[in-house]
């Protein structure tokens, strides 16, 4: 071997030494997502990103596809933290779980509640009427959500209500939604990103109210203060101060990212939804970037939720919960 080759296998040995010790010395985390939505996609453009590995960490996302499950993976000890909705602490120490939330992840509602072309013609009220026109056109008309207690409920439900109308739900899975649409089992239905924009895109749907472009703020109807937040048992996060604080600083870092570094976040959601379309994810970065600049959870924020829920007409005691217990700063 000459002494050129000898050069180039020492370096390519000492790098992956270097490489081996590195992933060696990383704090290895769980986080569970409960839907595959813009709203907490948080956690996954932060890993294209490389922002865990900045903070020491190496984590593990697992796409659960319901809060219930979600939730019940971090109870169970599977995932070290959930990326979810607030409202889910809350149903979760309801029911005598001491659940915490840590940061927000996305502020505001990222809902989008599309209607079937064929709905809108029978309307006869155009997508660019004011909102409370558009609300009012949705009495008696059976739209999907993803379950009783989700704010893609809860919205609407207050919006519309909020008007004297009233919508018929049913429930299913954001990513089964465009499939109903189209076979005309569901006249509409409330997502987020990137589920709804799949019958848009193709014409088969239309827009109809816009959260993150703020249709839902309109009236009296009360919005959730976060769209989806970072919560773990208080146990795991008294336990592990040092790693969710670290955790949390990620997706600071995130939103700093936002600001400073919009090609490289665009980038980053074209390879977290490689099925939408490159123009698609630019409308959607457009529209929900903003909900990305984060502030720090606060008691306000969750007596806020609380209000939200009892306001939503959903069935739950929250009598005893006190809002500071809901939210810990490693």
């Amino acid at each position: 071997m000459t002494i050129l080759a000898r050069s180039a296998a020492y370096a390519a040995a000492l790098s992956l030494l270097t490489a081996s010790a590195h992933a060696a010395d990383l704090k290895k985390i769980s986080i569970g997502l409960s839907s595959s939505s813009i709203a907490v996609a948080g956690p996954k453009l932060a890993k294209e990103l490389g922002l865990f590995e900045k903070h020491g960490l190496e984590v593990t996302i697992t796409s659960m596809e319901t809060s219930t499950t979600a939730t019940a993976g971090l109870i169970s000890g599977s995932l070290n933290y959930v990326a979810g909705g607030p409202t889910d602490v809350i149903y979760a120490n309801a029911r005598g779980q001491n659940l915490v939330a840590l940061c927000a992840l996305y502020r505001g509602f990222s809902g989008v509640t599309v209607l079937s072309k064929a709905t809108v013609e029978k309307l006869g009220v155009s997508p660019t009427a004011p909102v409370v026109d558009r609300a009012k056109a949705l009495n008696g008309l059976l739209l999907a959500s993803p379950s009783a207690t989700s704010n893609f409920t809860m919205g609407p439900k207050l919006l519309t209500e909020a008007y004297g109308t009233k919508i018929r739900f049913t429930y299913m899975g954001q990513d089964a939604m465009s499939a109903a649409l189209q076979s005309g089992a569901i006249q509409g239905y409330t997502a987020s990103a990137p589920f709804y924009t799949q019958n848009v895109m193709k014409g088969d749907a239309v827009v109809w109210l816009n959260g993150p472009n703020g249709d839902y703020s309109t009236g009296a109807a009360a919005l959730p203060a976060n769209g989806s937040a970072l919560f773990s048992t208080r146990t795991f996060v008294e336990a592990n101060r040092d790693t969710s604080k670290r955790t949390c600083a990620v997706f600071d870092d995130l939103a700093k990212a936002f600001k400073e570094r919009p090609d490289d976040v665009r980038s980053a959601m074209r390879r977290v939804f490689s099925n939408v379309d490159p123009a698609t994810i630019d409308t959607v970065f457009k529209t929900d970037s903003p909900a990305f600049a984060t502030k720090p959870l606060t008691k306000e924020d969750m007596a806020h939720e609380i209000a939200y829920i009892k306001a939503s007409g959903v069935d739950l005691d929250a009598s005893k919960i006190d809002p500071a217990s809901l939210v810990i700063e490693p």
